[in-house]
């Protein structure tokens, strides 16, 4: 019984706090006295515990040090854990873990503790691939399931001096529908600009096995293989026990730092966090060499923005793919079948190319992970072998990869890192080397024969970071290559080093960085930059960037917020001269709507400040999906993994209801159009939403308001808020000797519905969800008799006054 009486305890206290807090006009605690309640502590948006507060009688927020330290000694630096440390204080206040730059808030609707942490006070820590389980009960998936995403694009481009013009619309589709496990996937496209074209981009039917982590893909698949492996557009059979790596991506790594680019594209490199480049690429393989950085940094990853307005990132680093599983876990990517290129229509395949692709990495022990892959092609043939192994003081990793090509014989690549623990004073490391020869050979079409598409032959990476203070940070890099002769031209070492200083002032907003580099290509290039930022307000930030090398001054004025909620997302205006352009001026913005999502792209860029000698580039996107659930259907923003459909039951018409997060934000309403749609689950992880219903008439219960799920991929789920069952029942219980029944436990029958309750020392009780009927009390102290008490359909809150017990 005092399991069922805990959830009807927190419901009358979130009831009685709601009230109090109405009538004091806004006050957190108006009682006069120090309160203390148990609320859900979320960092960075994952639910870690329950932890206790305090809401003191001036509003002062404390927490429990004990249990809020145990949550975070695991997350962040040692240096801020001992700052914290206070060992003969139960209570810390709140502005303590801000001085930190530590931001809480106590969500008093929701009772949660929402803490945000930001990435340079979070400690390195062990990625494990082992599948965990909700802890909260999750909403069913729904038996059927599916939707279509649809993907508009405008892309304009104008030289003003050629007076050219060229405009391309692209519609993009895709097609998911899941039944009792199975799932069908296709992606079709159409676009516009000479001539019109219509082409088919892949079709697969998959099965996950969710207990063990993997799933079977029958049909157009992508190879995804290791960091010395070739990947390639297949048609065929994959079986893939890693969750991180079996979705579908059009830009993908496609070897030792090169990637595959399928159709025309928008690429903003970005460097330590700051975007260094903006390119225009068409499909094709590219490499890191193909972009020179002149940055002297190996922090480097792409985001690629393709034809349709999609926007994926990938990151370059010699350590990827070189990670510790826990003891026991098992990641394997096996594909069968032929070989395919892309083609106008959608895909060629190559009938006499089959193909063999496999790898594996394996927990041996907490301490070591092994590793093989095996690659076989009609003409080429590699294996692969790696270790992972964590000693007392860093982590050491190796891979060795042979190749064998019947035209261009046997060839060798290997990588070597060492990567330390952050150190309690704040201080990490990372150095690796990787060499691949000349006619090294991945799995590749072999319409053509090349001896290798990646020009470095040797590479030393070495980075250091240093934290001092929670608030500064020292980096140092040293990035040095040797590239396979070309031609008749001499071989040569290319070096960089790239030192820079920075801080941050939590109170105030800024922050602020200096960096230094040289660069020896046969001949020295200095560097000398600085980067000043100002945080107005969350996620608004105006920022000064320059840099000496490239003559390059940046203004620019950005707002991130959350692809989740409704509104501005992302905004970024800049503003900018180097020597490439006397001018240039880029505006980016992208809107989430309740039922569509919507983004700009500008650019205008001037080699000199006269009107006819400008480049102009506009991408208009826009992106819709239509979804159903079982015998339910919603239209919403456009799905990327699973959805919930949400609708409400007929008592709650006429009022507003939003879903939204631990923050309050919105990000889905209903607006008379219908079944919400939640478009932003992701798989095999908890998630979920809150339920916010402003004008909820007083005693209506809507449960505890939490939408929990824990999808499989590309699922559905569908659910209704509200019920009949939705009547708050207040009385007091007398006994015959008008005395109350003080501290009673009991509960309240009508057919298979039982409501368990209990009452204070005054004999009050409260009971909630209850649906119009002729209900029977019943108390766990058997001396006591039942009572009737009636339940009317005509309000949510009945004062049902004092019920004799006799």
């Amino acid at each position: 019984m005092a399991a069922r009486v805990a959830p009807v305890i927190s419901l009358c206290l979130l009831l009685l706090i709601g009230c109090c807090c109405s009538v004091a006009h806004g006050a957190l605690n108006p009682t006069g006295q120090d309160l203390d309640l148990s609320v859900e502590l979320v960092v960075n948006g994952a639910n870690l515990s329950v932890v206790d507060i305090r809401i003191a009688a001036d509003d002062t927020i404390y927490v429990d040090s004990d249990e809020f330290m145990h949550a975070l000694t695991p997350l962040v630096l040692p240096t801020i854990t001992r700052s914290l440390a206070q060992p003969q204080q139960k209570w810390l206040p709140l502005l303590a873990l801000r001085e930190q730059g530590i931001r809480v808030q106590f969500d008093m609707s929701q009772f949660l503790l929402v803490t945000s942490i930001d990435r340079q006070l979070l400690q390195s820590r062990t990625v494990s691939a082992a599948q965990q389980q909700p802890f909260l009960e999750a909403h069913k998936m729904a038996p059927y399931s599916g939707y279509l995403n649809n993907y508009l694009s405008v892309i304009k481009e104008q030289a003003s001096k050629e007076s050219l013009s060229e405009e391309q619309f692209t519609w993009r589709t895709e097609l998911a529908l899941r039944a009792h496990g199975w799932l069908l996937e296709s992606e079709q496209q159409l676009q516009h600009g000479r001539s019109a074209r219509a082409s088919r981009l892949g079709t697969r039917v998959s099965y996950d096995y969710a207990d063990i982590g993997a799933r079977l893909s029958l049909g157009d698949n992508y190879v995804l293989g290791g960091y010395f492996q070739g990947s390639e557009s297949s048609l065929g059979v994959a079986f893939v026990k890693n969750f991180a790596q079996i979705t579908r991506h059009s830009p993908r790594p496609s070897a030792s730092q090169s990637f595959t680019l399928e159709r025309p594209s928008s690429i903003d490199v970005i460097v330590e966090q700051r975007v260094v480049k903006r390119l225009q690429l068409g499909p094709g393989v590219y490499t890191l060499a193909d972009i020179p950085l002149q940055e002297g940094s190996n922090d480097v990853s792409l985001k690629i923005t393709d034809d349709a307005g999609k926007v994926e990132v990938i990151e370059f680093d010699i350590t990827t793919g070189l990670d510790l599983l826990a003891q026991g876990d098992l990641q394997l990517q096996s594909f069968a079948g032929v070989l395919s290129q892309a083609s106008a229509t959608g895909y060629d395949y190559l009938w006499q190319q089959p193909f063999i692709s496999a790898s594996f990495d394996y927990g041996w022990s907490p301490n070591l992970t092994l590793g093989a892959g095996l690659q076989w092609h009609e003409q080429s043939t590699q294996l692969s072998a790696r270790a992972t192994y964590a000693m007392p003081w860093f982590i050491a990793a190796s891979e060795y990869a042979l190749s064998h090509h019947s035209h261009l014989g046997a060839a060798q690549a290997y990588r070597a890192s060492l990567r330390s623990y952050r150190t309690n004073s704040g201080s990490e490391f990372t150095l690796g080397y990787e060499y691949v020869a000349k006619a090294h050979t991945p799995l590749q079409i072999s319409t053509v024969i090349t001896a290798r598409s990646l020009p470095v032959q040797h590479q030393w990476q070495f980075d250091y970071s240093y934290v001092f203070d929670n608030a500064n940070t020292v980096n140092f890099s040293l990035n040095a290559q040797k590239r396979h002769r070309q031609g008749s031209k001499k071989q040569s070492w290319q070096r960089s080093a790239t030192l820079s200083v920075g801080g941050h002032s939590w109170q105030q907003g800024w922050s602020w960085r200096v960096f230094t580099g040289v660069r020896d290509e046969g001949q020295r290039d200095y560097n000398l930059g600085f980067n000043i930022s100002y945080q107005f307000a969350q996620g608004k930030r105006l920022r000064l960037y320059a840099q000496q090398r490239k003559h390059l001054e940046r203004l620019e004025y950005s707002f991130q917020g959350s692809a989740q909620h409704i509104g501005v997302s992302q905004f970024t205006a800049g503003i900018e001269n180097s020597i490439d352009y006397q001018s240039a001026v880029d505006v980016s913005m992208r809107y989430n709507g309740n039922r569509f999502g919507s983004a700009l792209d500008h650019g205008s860029f001037y080699k000199r400040l006269q009107a006819d000698e400008g480049r102009h580039q506009t991408r208009l996107s826009l992106s819709t999906a239509v979804a159903f659930a079982q015998n339910q259907w919603g239209v919403g923003r456009a799905i990327n993994d699973s959805f919930a459909l949400v609708d409400t039951h007929s008592s709650l018409d006429g009022l507003k209801v939003r879903l939204t997060d631990q923050g309050q934000a919105i990000r889905v309403k209903n607006d008379g159009l219908g079944t919400m749609l939640l478009p932003d689950l992701n798989a095999y992880s908890q998630g979920g939403a809150a339920v916010d219903i402003p004008n909820l008439p007083i005693g209506y219960d809507i449960g505890t308001g939490l939408l929990r799920f824990y999808p499989h991929y590309r699922s559905g789920h569908y659910i209704k808020v509200g019920s009949s069952a939705n009547i708050t029942v207040m009385g007091t219980l007398i006994d015959g000797d008008e005395t109350p029944l003080a501290l009673t436990v009991g509960e309240a029958v009508c057919g298979d519905d039982v409501k368990a309750f209990f009452t204070n020392r005054q004999g009050r009780f409260a009971i909630t969800g209850m649906k119009p009927c002729r209900y029977r009390i019943r108390f766990d102290d058997t001396h006591l008799p039942s009572v009737s008490l009636e339940v009317e359909d005509e309000q949510q809150l009945q004062r049902k006054g004092v019920i004799y017990v006799r």
